[in-house]
């Protein structure tokens, strides 16, 4: 699974599966109102996925299977997702606009050979 930041009406976290890439916050949500069946699953989403890749990275170091299921369902499920998306949800890779992937890193730490 690969995550990357993009630009979708200002910058976005992105889930890279194939030659695609999906809208993470709004896929999230999409996910949670399909197999939780919960009411506030905008907000939600909007808790979990951050616009920010730095705050999404430090929330989620070492815990990423927990969109393994997401990806899962994307792929399984490509066609309801995308009739129930309100707004864009995924967009060829090759077309997105790409951003760095944490644009304002806190530090950068170079050690030995290794730079």
């Amino acid at each position: 699974m690969k995550i990357a930041t993009y630009v979708d009406g200002g910058a976005c976290i992105g889930l890279v599966l194939g030659d695609e890439i999906w809208n993470l916050r709004e896929a999230y949500s999409l996910f949670l109102l399909d197999a939780e069946r919960t009411p506030h699953h905008r907000e939600i989403a909007e808790r979990i996925v951050p616009r920010d890749m730095s705050m999404f990275v430090r929330m989620h170091h070492g815990r990423m299977e927990f969109f393994e299921d997401l990806a899962e369902s994307l792929a399984e499920r490509r066609e309801r997702y995308l009739e129930s998306a309100s707004r864009p949800l995924v967009r060829p890779f090759e077309s997105a606009r790409l951003l760095p992937a944490v644009p304002a890193p806190s530090k950068v730490v170079c050690a030995g050979n290794s730079y």
